[in-house]
């Protein structure tokens, strides 16, 4: 029997470079149209978060389901100075680190292909990110506690 972790794993493996394109990784004409259009919801919560994340600078962050890093990446890109990407999709995490790559911040990047719940991260944060992630867990109350 597969549990909802798995499920939930393996849609995101399937879904992850059609996700990724949500965030910018689609620049074509019909791509940011629909973006701009259908999207104005996403865009606005993802600046909330960056925003809301100051000061960036020298400060830490957990992504917890971190999906292709964007959050991460655009905090370390305004100064962070480390950021943890978690996701139980390996797919997303290999498109997290390109995306760190690509944006010259794989340095301050860690992407593990993990589950929180179950993790052996001891660091402490300044800021952590839990962007949709509660949608899939079937007790929140234990990752909140």
């Amino acid at each position: 029997m597969t549990s909802p972790g798995d499920k939930t794993s393996e849609f995101f493996n399937s879904y992850a470079h059609d996700f990724n394109a949500i965030y910018g990784g689609g620049t074509g004409a019909i791509q940011r149209t629909i973006s701009r259009l259908f999207r104005k919801s996403m865009m606005i919560r993802y600046m909330k978060v960056i925003d809301g994340c100051d000061p960036i600078e020298d400060r830490t962050v957990i992504d917890i389901g971190c999906g292709p890093g964007h959050y991460g990446i655009a905090l370390a890109s305004k100064g962070a100075a480390h950021v943890v990407g978690m996701d139980f999709a390996g797919a997303m995490i290999e498109l997290a680190r390109r995306n760190a790559a690509a944006a010259g911040v794989a340095d301050k990047c860690r992407f593990v292909t993990d589950d929180f719940l179950t993790c052996e991260i001891k660091e402490k944060f300044d800021y952590s990110i839990l962007m949709g992630l509660m949608d899939y867990i079937a007790r929140p109350e234990e990752m909140i506690a």
